[in-house]
């Protein structure tokens, strides 16, 4: 629908719900105005203008008759109370404000409010209705505080509402809503203190409004907005670029140096410098752009250039806007490929629920994990119900894999360990998807979001470990069709890399990271599985071994696979399921298993030093407590 078309169907949906213009909006207070906006002005591209921001993108909006409008799409399959999506003010910010807003909703029960002290991607304290009642919530990344709610006025759709926020580690936050035409009361509806310091946001930030779908399944949602107003005592600052994630991606070594590729998100555009040192405290440092923009997602791209072999450096990025809002990322610490003979340590798993706190992460960081390596399905924002993205659009799936990572265990781990994703079915949109039902903008989605050099088939040489990454969709046919000779999974070009790649490697241990299982291949590409487990058996000798790590199948399961040819034997480490709803965690006669189902479980991979009895050890680690519940090795005897 172009803009005009979906102007033209707001105000139509909007009729008989008159707006007032800024002579007739109520006085907030008597401090200063801060911001007011009356949006007499054509509808553009850019939307209601640049003051405004809206940190997710695809949502339709724009400005006819001095009404602004905001249109959410259906929802998937759900909506979910805890995924704001606030329009915010920038370069405005103050700790106090007073907010006064006309708002109407032109149909079914969305959820609309005000919002201030924005500080980050989902950080905010906001005043909205919803369900009959007005509330004030302190938002975060993925979840909604309800502080204190009242009933909202019998029947109306239309409302003036006003949000006070005051004060500091104590914060005063005062709303009210009243119908049009009628006077302001002068009570508040919804009055509480905030002193949680945990939760609490004692600083500025920016303000505005907050949009979000209905919580009933499947429906759209229109809001008209007719006037706006701020006042404030304070002095307004920059807004500030939080670092809403970081983390370090891919390694490259060529030419006897290591780069790591960078990948920076900040809560509004900014420019971002990359800082490099071996050490913590940045006394000296080496600094770099990270000029590579992707889209409209507030992501930045750059290198860790340079890096010293086998060395622990820390990192971080320096976030600018052209206002002059500034903000450092938390230090980020990475060890770069370490010399031949010494030990290595990497984790990995899939299939992690959101909005649930990924115990997996945290647990793989306090393991000293180097690498960590997420085989996909992360957040499952093709999923059903409440895990569903809130639209299929790029920008739905990406809000939810920018909640992914920006989650405290997630940053906890990217903080310490190189980080490394891969897409399977539920981040391409579709369940069992193979390449022609793959949505197209999933592609491109991911791309922006990953730190993988826009590649699904690659390779990262990790001192005596060589790990291979292959995609097990993207080229895939039918797996339902009838197999034969070139019924594949991998398809011609990607299997002819790794084929080559692989035998080219004279690493001690060659791990083959693939989405699917084995027992996938064999199911349903039964030709191609016998040529993958005949060519992976051969490049093993007493001096090289060969593990393959697997998702998908929400199992925890260690196995031997037979070469068809009579070569040695197979490895296969399947981690799936590292955090997800309704799975049991790990009670403890669970130990000395071989094959549990649906648990809470990730995979920690051991390559010893190296020595005459080298060995790797593969642990299957419980997300809810750290014990390991299944224990194998490896040797090279």
């Amino acid at each position: 629908m172009d803009r005009r078309s979906f102007i033209a169907r707001g105000l139509a949906l909007a009729a008989g719900a008159a707006g007032q213009g800024l002579l007739d909006l109520p006085s907030a207070s008597a401090a200063p105005v801060l911001y007011r906006d009356s949006f007499a002005r054509s509808a553009t591209a850019k939307g209601w203008g640049g003051k405004w921001f809206n940190q997710r993108y695809g949502m339709p909006w724009g400005i006819s008759e001095r009404r602004g409008y905001f249109r959410m799409p259906n929802t998937q399959f759900g909506a979910t109370p805890f995924a704001p999506n606030p329009v915010l003010v920038l370069n405005r910010d103050v700790a106090d404000v007073d907010i006064t807003c006309k708002m109407t909703a032109a149909n079914r029960s969305p959820r609309f409010g005000l919002v201030a002290r924005a500080i980050s991607y989902g950080d905010c304290y906001a005043a909205y209705v919803e369900g009959g009642r007005l509330k004030i919530a302190r938002f975060t990344d993925r979840s909604a505080h309800v502080l204190a709610s009242s009933p909202l006025p019998a029947g109306a759709k239309s409302y003036w509402m006003r949000f006070r926020v005051a004060k500091g580690d104590n914060v005063s936050l005062q709303a009210k809503v009243w119908r049009p035409g009628k006077s302001q009361p002068s009570s508040w509806d919804v009055t509480r203190t905030h002193s949680d310091p945990a939760l609490r946001i004692s600083g500025p930030g920016a303000f505005g409004m907050v949009f979000m779908h209905p919580l009933d399944e499947g429906f759209n949602a229109l809001v008209e907005v007719s006037s706006f107003k701020a006042v404030s005592n304070g002095t307004p600052r920059p807004t500030k670029p939080a670092v809403t994630f970081a983390y370090a991606g891919r390694m490259v070594s060529d030419q006897g140096a290591t780069r790591a590729r960078a990948v920076v998100k900040t809560a509004i555009p900014a420019a971002v410098e990359l800082h490099w040192s071996e050490d913590p405290s940045f006394g000296s440092y080496n600094a770099s752009q990270a000029s590579d923009a992707q889209g409209k997602v507030g992501i930045r791209k750059g290198w860790l250039g340079a890096l010293p072999a086998g060395k622990v450096v820390y990192w971080r990025a320096q976030a600018t806007t052209a206002k002059g809002g500034k903000a450092l990322s938390d230090v980020h610490s990475l060890r770069t490929p370490p010399a031949p003979g010494q030990a290595v340590s990497f984790s990995f798993g899939s299939c992690t629920g959101y909005p649930l706190t990924a115990k997996s992460f945290g647990l793989a960081a306090d393991l000293g994990s180097d690498v960590f390596v997420h085989l996909g399905d992360f957040g499952y924002a093709a999923g059903g119900g409440a895990e569903a993205a809130s639209a299929r659009t790029p920008a739905g799936f990406q809000d939810r894999w920018t909640r992914m990572l920006s989650g405290s265990t997630t940053t906890k781990l990217t903080k310490s360990a190189a980080w490394v994703m891969l897409q399977d079915d539920q981040d391409y949109g579709k369940g069992s998807a193979w390449r022609e039902t793959i949505p197209k903008f999933s592609v491109g989605a991911w791309d922006e979001v990953s730190g993988n050099l826009n590649e699904r088939f690659f390779a990262m040489r990790y001192g005596d470990a060589h790990f291979f990454f292959v995609d097990a969709h993207k080229w895939a046919d039918n797996p339902d069709a009838a197999d034969g000779p070139g019924h594949s999974l991998l398809g011609k070009d990607q299997k002819s890399w790794l084929k080559n790649a692989m035998s080219r490697s004279d690493a001690d241990l060659l791990v083959l990271f693939n989405p699917m299982p084995l027992r996938f291949y064999a199911n349903a590409y039964g030709q191609e599985y016998k040529e993958i487990a005949n060519f992976l058996s051969s490049l093993q000798t007493p001096n090289r071994k060969v593990l393959v790590c697997s998702g998908n199948s929400h199992i925890q399961h260690i196995s031997h696979h037979s070469s068809p040819n009579g070569g040695e034997a197979l490895y296969q480490f399947v981690s799936s399921g590292t955090d997800r709803k309704g799975q049991k965690s790990a009670p403890g006669n669970e130990a000395g298993k071989s094959l549990i189902t649906e648990i809470n479980a990730f995979g920690h991979v051991t390559l010893e030093a190296a020595s005459s009895n080298r060995k790797v050890r593969l642990r299957s680690i419980a997300s809810d407590n750290g014990n390991t519940i299944i224990d194998a090795e490896m040797d090279f005897s």
